[in-house]
């Protein structure tokens, strides 16, 4: 697994919380498996979209490996943004 030394040098706990939530765009996924193939933790299921248990690693395996880019997180600074609303308006503003 090529991603797998990320889970080696660091903490699952601390890889989760910087990955934070992901999600899957069911409008790009078009199911290959690469994602359930490559994950380390075997944490992710088809069924019939990528479902994430809580044995995820946040490797970013996932995220690196989709062909597709159907796979997202949503993660913002948090010393400058307090909601994901806040942060999507300077996105637009151009900040």
């Amino acid at each position: 697994n090529p991603f797998s030394y990320l889970g080696r040098a660091n903490k699952a706990a601390y890889l989760r919380s910087i990955m934070s939530t992901k999600k899957v765009d069911q409008s790009r996924c078009n199911r290959c498996g690469l994602c359930e193939k490559y994950c380390g933790s075997r944490a992710i299921v088809l069924d019939p979209w990528p479902v994430f248990s809580a044995a995820c690693c946040g490797c970013w395996g996932c995220y690196s490996i989709c062909p597709q880019q159907a796979i997202s997180t949503f993660i913002a600074p948090k010393w400058q943004y307090n909601t994901k609303a806040n942060y999507l308006d300077a996105l637009a503003a151009g900040d």
